[in-house]
């Protein structure tokens, strides 16, 4: 996602949900996708899979979701291949808004 499109509106409603776990901006997960350059693609996919696995065991909730980083989406493919019956979405906005939301001094 990239700032101020409502990703967090979204994370924070879909939290509402007693039975969702939602994890916003995970370190773990980003670093599970973005940093293992040496590693082959299959192992890329598998060290995420558990890294996603693994954060996502819950004896309470029923439903998972997560808010990527923007600079993950470089590396969607692996995300894709760990979990191809799982669907996403991608939050945007238009650029011009974005920017605009960004220069505007009330909102920081």
């Amino acid at each position: 996602h990239e700032s101020r499109v409502g990703s967090t509106l979204v994370a924070n409603f879909l939290a509402s949900d007693p039975w969702a776990l939602v994890f916003s901006e995970s370190t773990p997960v980003a670093n599970a996708i973005l940093h293992c350059e040496t590693c082959s693609v299959e192992r890329q996919i598998q060290l995420f899979r558990d890294v996603i696995m693994l954060m996502g065991r819950s004896p309470i909730h029923k439903r998972l979701f997560f808010k990527l980083q923007s600079i993950t989406c470089t590396k969607m493919e692996i995300a894709l291949q760990a979990f191809p019956e799982t669907s996403w979405v991608f939050l945007y906005r238009n650029p011009v808004q974005t920017m605009m939301s960004h220069l505007d001094p009330l909102k920081g």
